[in-house]
Order: structure tokens, then C-alpha cells, then sequence
């Protein structure tokens, strides 16, 4: 029995370590229902950052991904798209909250007594006191601090070209954000891109909520390749 249950609990751990993380995500997308143009072209939503920043071309990769896979095709330059895409993203700073917990357990050892009636060879009835095993409910709680960081990926859609005013009119916008236990947005980008992708040209009517799982084909599809020391783990 003792070896039955240690191999129910390896068993446990393996089908848990095998469990892909699942994101969720919150989504706002609102649209000014201009048609979508399938030809887009990724730009800096900030204008101090260079579109060759490193981590601004690998953010742009994996969003072209995403759309790519929703039927929309990359343009080389602005002047050949029929929309220009400003991407943005952001990692908030570490925030703490206290989280306080309630769980029930059964004390094992636990014994009670009472009085049972006997009855003597005279006929007598004597109570007699007695303890027996009785497995009473406990509660503890537990309080822990838990650290996060909420992490962000706006994609804002705009015409090519100006309009009277001199403005690229905007067509749509998208922001998707998720809560993580660390600071690591290049790992959370992918699913951060494919909720996006998936609700471009809509309108949510405000923030909705959706469940990204880690080992989703088009998550797995965009992400990028894992050196090899990573891929192992």
C-alpha cells in the first residue's frame, strides 16, 4: 500500500510538471469599423525608440506572426501597407499584495471520550468512560506575500495617410495585459500577441477576459526557439 501511494504521488507530479502554463489575459480592443486591410506594417508607438532596437524587432516579430496566422501579411514599409501598426509594451514595476488563505485538515490522533452504558452480571447499568479515535476538522490560515508585475501589449491601427486635418486617422486598437509571478515579458509576449491578433478589428465593448494555454499551436508557432541549455529544462 505504502509503495502504491508513493507511486500515485510520482505519478501526480509528473502530469503537473507537464501542464502548460495558462495565461489569462484581459483584452480591450475597440474598432471605428473602417475595414480591416490585410497589408500591415509595425512601427515604435514611442517615438524615441528606433525600430532597430533589438527588443522592439523581436516584439515585432512575434506580432507579425500572430497576425500572419489570421490572414494578414507583412508590408516592408508604410508607403506598400494598407495600415501602419504602432506596438508598444510595458512591465509594470514589482507590486506586492497579501494573500491569506483558509484550509481544513483532519488530526489523525485525535481522541475523544465519553461515557458508555454497560450492563453488570447483577443487571445493573454503570457508565463507563471510555476513549475512541475520532478525526475532529481544524482550520489554519496561512498568510504569504506575493509579488507581480502586469504586463502590457497595445497595438493601435492607423491609415497610411493623413486625413484633412493632417492626422493619420486611427482605424482600431487592441491592449491585452496579464499579471506573471516575475519580470520576464518576452515569455508572456507570444500569448500576450496571439490575444491580440484574435481580436483585431473588433470592439469588446470594454475589457473581456481570455484564457491563453502555453501549448496553444499558434503560441507555440511564434515563439521564439529556446537556446538549447533552455530547451533541456
Amino acid at each position: 500500500m505504502k509503495m502504491l501511494r508513493q507511486f500515485s504521488f510520482f505519478l501526480l507530479a509528473l502530469l503537473l510538471a507537464g501542464c502548460a502554463t495558462v495565461r489569462r489575459v484581459k483584452v480591450d480592443a475597440i474598432s471605428s469599423g473602417h475595414p480591416v486591410t490585410a497589408a500591415f506594417h509595425i512601427v515604435p508607438a514611442n517615438p524615441d525608440l528606433s525600430a532597430g532596437d533589438l527588443r522592439f524587432r523581436e516584439a515585432s516579430r512575434i506580432v507579425a506572426k500572430a497576425l500572419e496566422a489570421k490572414g494578414y501579411s507583412e508590408s516592408p514599409d508604410a508607403s506598400s501597407a494598407g495600415i501602419v501598426i504602432a506596438l508598444d509594451t510595458s512591465v509594470s514595476e514589482p507590486r506586492s499584495v497579501s494573500v491569506t488563505r483558509t484550509d481544513s485538515f483532519y488530526d489523525p490522533f485525535f481522541y475523544a471520550s465519553g461515557r458508555v452504558p454497560v450492563r453488570t452480571r447483577s443487571g445493573a447499568v454503570v457508565f463507563v468512560r471510555t476513549s475512541y479515535w475520532h478525526p475532529s476538522p481544524d482550520f489554519y490560515q496561512t498568510t504569504t506575500t506575493e509579488t507581480y508585475y502586469d504586463m502590457r501589449l497595445s497595438l493601435t491601427a492607423f491609415a497610411p495617410k493623413a486625413d484633412a486635418s493632417g492626422e493619420l486617422p486611427q482605424l482600431w486598437s487592441v491592449i491585452v495585459t496579464t499579471r506573471e509571478a516575475n519580470s520576464d515579458l518576452r515569455k508572456a509576449l507570444p500569448s500576450l500577441a496571439v490575444a491580440a491578433a484574435r481580436h483585431v478589428g473588433e470592439d469588446t465593448h470594454g475589457e473581456i477576459f481570455v484564457s491563453i494555454s502555453g501549448d496553444d499551436p499558434e503560441v507555440v508557432r511564434i515563439a521564439p526557439a529556446l537556446p538549447a541549455k533552455d530547451a533541456a529544462k
